[in-house]
């Protein structure tokens, strides 16, 4: 069948846009500080345009889908596979790094009271040397939001991408209900850890969460596994069940906050799970809806998708730069626009510059190790 990655890809490119709108409300106190403030944006579906927990557990799903499809076509090399896969992330990343620290050291005028506490934690943290290194080995455990807040993602991604090999032996082995028992296996046993880290030792580590987030990347393959009986279950409902099957997924991808609006609690970890069944609906349904598959490969929706990378490591740099420099002499509203409209303009140039350099010189390695290969 076809894999229809234009629409996967548009689907990340939408995530990353609900994580813009997200960071850029983010900036306001009655938003981000004032949990009881503006209850109908936050607590009913109109907040699934600006999520961010979520929309990241969306690109974990996606990513498991995604690196899953040449597991099932071939056997792969895991030395071909690592380097694109470094190329893919690590050099985007890194130029975003060094553009953050120095963005960091340039425009960062202070503390703005009128501000919310995430904006006012953001770069108030020294580049020393250390920390500094720490954000080029990335995979480290390390204070990753110290000038890019997005950053704590890609320190999972890449780890979960160096063991995903690992994770698609069971895959291809075993069925759907021993892959769910395994992804099960890992978040209970983070939870575990990260009580006996953070509670008992008092020792704060971000490695209990990647465990965690592995059972995201299963989720992720098992449905690009079963993709073809998910599509045909799909288009064999009728249009008012299609239509309850979106809205349940929206239930399903806002619960944390339908559980806070009616409790004020969360259940940490385990509500990535739910998460997961919201992202997996939204998946299966874009590409066996033929009219959701058509809005997804319209022109703005596939340039979205294709820099999402690019919006995702950038979007915060330039807020809060432009923020830093413009906050107290033009409206806050004038911010969000011309953030907005440089994070695409920035995002389109790295897109062609720094991300597409990055895939051909992954290929171009693995090409030359194959020429180098005996035989």
């Amino acid at each position: 069948m076809n894999e229809r990655l234009e629409q996967l890809d548009s689907l990340r490119g939408l995530a990353a846009l609900s994580v813009v709108f997200c960071h850029f409300l983010s900036i306001l106190p009655a938003i981000f500080d004032q949990s009881q403030s503006h209850w109908f944006l936050k607590y009913t579906p109109i907040h699934i345009f600006w999520v961010g927990h979520e929309a990241v557990i969306f690109f974990f799903v996606l990513s498991g889908f995604v690196l899953s499809l040449q597991f099932f076509k071939k056997k792969v090399s895991y030395h071909s596979y690592i380097i694109k896969r470094i190329c893919r992330i690590y050099i985007p990343y890194l130029a975003c790094v060094v553009l953050a620290i120095i963005a960091s050291q340039l425009f960062y005028s202070g503390p703005k009271e009128e501000l919310s506490s995430w904006f006012n934690r953001a770069w108030t943290v020294k580049p020393s040397i250390e920390l500094i290194i720490q954000h080029f080995l990335l995979i480290p455990s390390f204070r990753n939001g110290a000038f890019a807040p997005v950053l704590w993602s890609l320190v999972h991604e890449m780890r979960l991408s160096i063991l995903f090999p690992l994770i698609m032996i069971p895959i291809l082995k075993y069925n759907w209900k021993i892959n769910i028992s395994f992804a099960a296996l890992a978040t209970i046993s983070s939870m575990a850890l990260m009580y006996v880290l953070h509670r008992i030792v008092h020792y704060r580590s971000d490695y209990p969460l990647t465990i965690h987030y592995i059972s995201m990347f299963i989720f992720g393959a098992l449905l690009a596994k079963h993709r073809a009986e998910l599509v045909d279950w799909y288009r064999s409902f009728s249009k008012v069940k299609k239509y309850t099957l979106l809205v349940m997924g929206t239930v399903c991808y806002l619960f944390s906050w339908h559980l806070k609006a009616v409790t004020m609690f969360s259940f940490s970890v385990a509500e990535d799970w739910i998460i997961s069944i919201g992202v997996a609906i939204f998946i299966i349904s874009a590409i066996g809806s033929d009219k959701l598959s058509q809005m997804l490969v319209l022109r703005p929706v596939l340039f979205l998708g294709r820099t999402s990378y690019s919006v995702y490591l950038l979007h915060t740099v330039v807020l809060l730069s432009l923020t830093h420099l413009l906050y107290g002499f033009v409206d806050l509203w004038i911010i969000w626009i011309l953030a907005f409209g440089s994070t695409l303009l920035l995002s389109g140039v790295s897109y062609e510059f720094i991300e597409l350099p990055s895939i051909a010189i992954g290929r171009r390695l693995v090409e030359k190790q194959r020429e180098q290969q005996p035989g």
